[in-house]
């Protein structure tokens, strides 16, 4: 994931990435180490880039800004309209703790 995500922000002409791990192992992501992710934003910066990583745990030590993100659904939601859903969503930024 990581080595994808860093070839399309060196392109220079990707604006912004995703990188989806919410389906990986949480003792895989917790092994990144966290050089990893600052190179990751160094580059990132170089070019204008911006990089969202979706996970079910905090898992960028560098990020600028972290969200969580519910909507308390349930599965006879599945039926509502999409308008009716995004209304449901709610983001809310956490506290980033950062290293001094």
């Amino acid at each position: 994931m990581l080595k994808a995500g860093d070839l399309l922000v060196r392109d220079g002409n990707v604006p912004f990435v995703l990188l989806d791990a919410s389906g990986l192992a949480a003792r895989d992501l917790r092994a990144i180490p966290a050089s990893a992710w600052w190179r990751l934003k160094q580059v990132a910066e170089r070019t204008g880039c911006r990089i969202v990583v979706l996970s079910a745990f905090p898992l960028v030590p560098c990020a600028n800004l972290r969200l969580s993100v519910s909507a308390g659904l349930t599965l006879e939601d599945f039926d509502l309209p999409r308008s009716e859903l995004l209304s449901r969503l709610r983001a809310v930024p956490e506290r980033i703790r950062r290293v001094t």
